[in-house]
């Protein structure tokens, strides 16, 4: 008997889980608009019924019923509803060991057209509530993102590996996570110095290690404001930031809009 096994895509599946933050039914009208969206999250709709449209990079796509519209993270774009929308909106995240999103290399909504089964699939499974449905649900959304991601060209690379030392300083970063998290210090709870621990992460994880700890802080914040009612001075200050103008500041070149602004802006 032989068996075969694979540890870098064992590790990169047990880490690439889908986050879904938010799956809701909208009944949209006119009111249902924004002159300039941006997400750190991807935007999944199953368009029911009604006309809207998407703006990006000076392109229009109408959201058309029977029709499925993939938004991946980080697009910059606005929208708007002519007269009504019904949707089931989903928002999530596919991360991999380094924390970026698989659809965040996508430079382009994805339309998936002539989906109408597959749109009452995913109302129905929403509605019936139970275990089986909300299954039935993932692996609809795994299917529909793969796909998207696929027609898109952007297939997210190969699985990388990655070093005892980057596994320890990720797990570390992930239970201290403030701003205030310093290279010196990860590098002093590591008993490994300063310099190797800064370059072996930059090689490893494609990013350097300090933006790689902001990114990581402005995320949580990200989804704090969007899903929870705590104040911006409350999250600013949870995350270790010195004031709620540097976080406001940082959060801003990170996602386009000031906090209290993006709170505003979200919406299904």
């Amino acid at each position: 008997m032989i068996i075969e096994k694979n540890a870098p895509f064992a590790r990169e599946t047990e880490k690439m889980n889908m986050h879904i933050s938010e799956i809701a039914y909208a009944h949209l009208d006119r009111d249902w608009k924004c002159p300039n969206g941006k997400a750190a999250y991807t935007r999944v709709y199953y368009v029911k019924s009604g006309r809207g449209e998407l703006r990006y990079d000076g392109k229009t796509i109408s959201l058309l019923p029977g029709n499925i519209y993939v938004i991946p993270a980080g697009l910059e774009y606005s929208y708007n509803c002519e007269d009504s929308l019904e949707k089931l909106y989903c928002h999530v995240n596919i991360f991999c060991y380094n924390r970026r999103d698989l659809t965040e290399d996508m430079r382009a909504p994805v339309v998936l057209c002539g989906r109408k089964e597959d749109i009452s699939r995913a109302i129905a499974c929403w509605r019936a509530g139970d275990v089986m449905s909300a299954l039935g649900l993932k692996e609809l959304l795994y299917r529909t993102l793969c796909e998207a991601i696929e027609q898109s060209g952007t297939l997210g690379g190969e699985i990388r590996t990655y070093s005892p030392l980057i596994k320890q300083a990720v797990k570390y970063i992930e239970k201290n996570l403030r701003a205030d998290l310093t290279a010196t210090r990860l590098a002093e709870a590591l008993f490994v110095s300063d310099s190797r621990l800064q370059k072996t992460f930059r090689a490893e994880m494609g990013i350097p290690l300090g933006r790689y700890i902001t990114h990581r802080v402005l995320a949580v914040a990200e989804e704090q404001l969007r899903l929870s009612r705590r104040t911006i001075r409350e999250i600013s200050d949870s995350l270790g930031f010195c004031d709620r103008f540097y976080f406001s500041r940082m959060f801003r070149a990170r996602y386009g809009a000031a906090p209290a602004q993006y709170r505003k802006n979200v919406s299904p």
